[in-house]
């Protein structure tokens, strides 16, 4: 994982030099044998640059699998340089900007399979190198993704992922895009909560403020309200205010039994 985000690569174009992306699998020298799985990425509409950059300047990296990931939003979505063998697959991209940045021209050792790109297909928000073209025309330049799909509107049922603490017990993170705008989202917790237990759930922008909900779990689904929240701010300072999400996007943080404030702090 690089910590150097202001060194551009050499096909920036008109991605700033300067941004803070998600997250960079990769550095000035070569990466390899790596996964990144089943992750949740978001940047509020009209922030963010690049959202997830696979690769990291010039150089040519070896092996990585990137799949099952869930990527919103960004100037650019994902941003790929150079690797030798690149899988792809089961994954979904959400963006109003470019989807996709390949640094590779004619790229070689790279599987696409069942990716889901959500923005107007007719669209030239696809590139290979300094090209940038429609979605059949990038198939078609790249040859990638033939069984990759693009919807042209953004989704409209909210998408809800939960994700259990395996080393305790009772603990677990809620992540919800609520394409639905619902004001609140119904959320199955009958793999985090035993029926009778006592929990509480946090928004992660006010960890260590007050539940916004709690009770003693009966089974099925909780009710977690989708309003934004005034984020805390961070120790140090930061260059850039964070941003409530609400209640476009929402991580929450589930606890029970034992988990007090003190021991979330």
């Amino acid at each position: 994982m690089s910590s150097d985000p202001e060194k551009p690569t050499e096909l920036d174009g008109d991605i700033s030099a300067f941004d803070s992306p998600n997250m960079i699998l990769g550095g000035v020298t070569s990466a390899t044998n790596d996964t990144v799985r089943n992750n949740m990425f978001y940047f509020s509409p009209g922030a963010g640059p690049r959202n997830v950059r696979i690769g990291y300047d010039v150089s040519v990296n070896g092996t990585a699998l990137f799949e099952g990931n869930y990527v919103v939003g960004g100037s650019q979505v994902v941003d790929i340089t150079y690797w030798n063998d690149l899988t792809m697959r089961n994954n979904t991209f959400i963006g109003a900007g470019r989807v996709v940045a390949l640094a590779d021209q004619g790229p070689t050792g790279y599987t696409w399979t069942n990716n889901r790109h959500y923005r107007d297909p007719m669209a030239t928000a696809w590139r290979e190198a300094t090209t940038d073209y429609t979605f059949s025309g990038w198939q078609q330049a790249t040859g990638l993704g033939g069984t990759d799909q693009a919807p042209a509107a953004t989704p409209t049922q909210t998408q809800v992922f939960v994700r259990p603490n395996q080393y305790e017990p009772g603990r677990a993170h809620v992540v919800v895009y609520n394409w639905g705008g619902q004001a609140n989202v119904a959320v199955d917790l009958s793999g985090v909560l035993r029926i009778g237990d006592p929990y509480e759930i946090r928004n992660v922008q006010q960890v260590l403020g007050g539940p916004l909900v709690s009770g003693i779990y009966s089974g099925g689904t909780v009710s977690i309200p989708m309003a934004a929240v005034t984020p805390a701010q961070p120790f140090g300072g930061s260059p850039d205010a964070p941003r409530a999400t609400g209640p476009d996007f929402g991580v929450f943080l589930v606890t029970s039994g034992s988990a007090t404030l003190a021991q979330i702090r």
